[in-house]
């Protein structure tokens, strides 16, 4: 009686260790699919901006810097007449150099909006970056936002 009893408890005391060894995996499985896609989040990030610039007409130069618009912010408010004035307040902006996405480093974020130059500095920490602009236009409608890289939106 008393070996089954000295049994008994010894089976008892190991009911949690599955428990810990299942917390431990999992804990193991977490970090290292943290480090995986902290590994890959450039590349992901690059593709995604590369086909974001595609999609709005956009070329990415194999040498040198390219800024590419991914998103604009901007209000169109009707003058009557046909008139319109638009105010761009921000863009988003990816910068590839040499046809890789930069995660740091500095440059322009230039638009062309019905023939005005609008241009911001930035410094880039990180795969993005949202740019302040502060270009409004006033003329016909509709007007265009323009850049070099090949980025074209319309505004009615």
């Amino acid at each position: 009686m008393k070996n089954q009893q000295i049994s008994n408890r010894q089976f008892k005391s190991e009911d949690g260790q599955g428990l810990v060894e299942y917390a431990l995996i999992l804990v193991v499985i977490a970090v290292a699919v943290i480090l995986l896609l902290s590994a890959l989040s450039n590349g992901i990030g690059g593709s995604l901006a590369r086909m974001n610039a595609i999609m709005s007409g956009q070329e990415i130069a194999d040498s040198g810097t390219t800024v590419v618009i991914l998103d604009l912010q901007a209000t169109v408010t009707p003058q009557g007449g046909g008139e319109c004035r638009v105010e761009i307040t921000e863009v988003t902006v990816a910068m590839f150099v040499d046809g890789t996405l930069a995660t740091e480093g500095t440059g322009t974020a230039d638009l062309v909006l019905d023939g005005e130059d609008i241009s911001e500095s930035f410094t880039l920490s990180g795969n993005t970056i949202s740019v302040p602009m502060s270009g409004d236009e006033s003329g016909p409608c509709p007007m265009f936002a323009t850049n070099s890289a090949g980025y074209s939106r319309g505004f009615e």
